[in-house]
Order: C-alpha cells, then sequence, then structure tokens
C-alpha cells in the first residue's frame, strides 16, 4: 500500500536533484559552506598527496563554471558574451596546459 507512495517520494526527490544539476546556481554554490569545507579538504589532500593533476582540473573546472555564470549568464545570448566565455576558457586551458605540461 505504501509503495507507489515511496516510489512517488523517489521520483520528486530524483526530480528535485536533476532540476538542481540542470540549473546550477553559482551564489549560492559558492556560499554552501559543504562546497566550501570539501573544496578546502580536497585541495588539502591533493596537496599532500602530490595529484597536480587532479587539483588542476578541479580548479580548473570551478574556473570554467565562473566564467560560464558570470560572463555567458549575465550578458545574455549576445555574440560578446560567447567570444569573452571563449577567451576565457582559452586562459583558463593555456594555464591548465602550462601547469600540467610544460611546467614540472
Amino acid at each position: 500500500m505504501h509503495a507507489p507512495l515511496v516510489l512517488a517520494d523517489w521520483l520528486e526527490t530524483i526530480d528535485s536533484i536533476n532540476d538542481a544539476i540542470s540549473h546550477p546556481d553559482w551564489d549560492a554554490t559558492i556560499h554552501n559552506p559543504w562546497f566550501i569545507i570539501g573544496s578546502i579538504v580536497f585541495i588539502a589532500v591533493a596537496l599532500l598527496r602530490g595529484w597536480k593533476a587532479m587539483l588542476i582540473l578541479y580548479l580548473g573546472a570551478i574556473a570554467v563554471w565562473y566564467i560560464e555564470a558570470n560572463i555567458v549568464n549575465a550578458h545574455g545570448n549576445g555574440g560578446g558574451s560567447i567570444f569573452g566565455f571563449a577567451a576565457a576558457v582559452v586562459v583558463v586551458g593555456g594555464f591548465a596546459i602550462y601547469m600540467l605540461l610544460i611546467r614540472d
């Protein structure tokens, strides 16, 4: 008798998770204490264990997410925002390539 109710709760939970993943909120995430603590722990472990590639990928992903949230979404769908996004991704990618491959 309770199985459909439980299934409906799971579907509602999955729907809320899907909505959060589909429409991430940069400001809410960056001010979330769990995100901050998790990031500090991951960065500390990566530095202590020497996981340079994982550290660069993590920080690069956060940088690209910041760029997307503040350049593309803030300026709308104009042509200038896509060029700004592309330029910023090239800078982040160039820095990541420098840190991973050139500087050793």
